[in-house]
């Protein structure tokens, strides 16, 4: 009865060391890359529109860049991420462009 139960044992724990193994095995070897960040890089640029709702012309600082935008008009920029866009008396419009921002319109009222 000892022997059988002692070698029943000893099956049961080599199976478990050969299933752990592959088990390991497969683990060791996926790359946790996620698939989007290798297809698509994104951009440092984001499309912006600035659309002047006042009876005014008004000057933009974008970034390092001045835009002027005429009253009632609307004037495209490119901002890069992390720009800050201010008025001309330094009124911050906003403080921090992100990728969400891309091909948004913003009203300056």
């Amino acid at each position: 009865m000892t022997r059988r139960l002692l070698s029943a044992s000893m099956v049961m724990a080599a199976a478990i060391v050969a299933s752990t193994s592959t088990v390991a095995a497969h683990a060791s070897t996926h790359v946790g890359v996620p698939v989007n960040a290798m297809l698509f890089k994104s951009s440092k640029t984001v499309n912006i529109t600035l659309k002047n709702a006042t009876s005014e012309a008004l000057t933009i600082q974008v970034g390092a860049n001045s835009v002027t935008v005429a009253a009632g008009a609307s004037a495209k920029v490119a901002a890069t991420k992390g720009d800050k866009i201010t008025r001309s008396n330094g009124e911050v419009v906003l403080n921090s462009v992100d990728g969400q921002f891309n091909d948004a319109t913003i009203t300056l009222k």
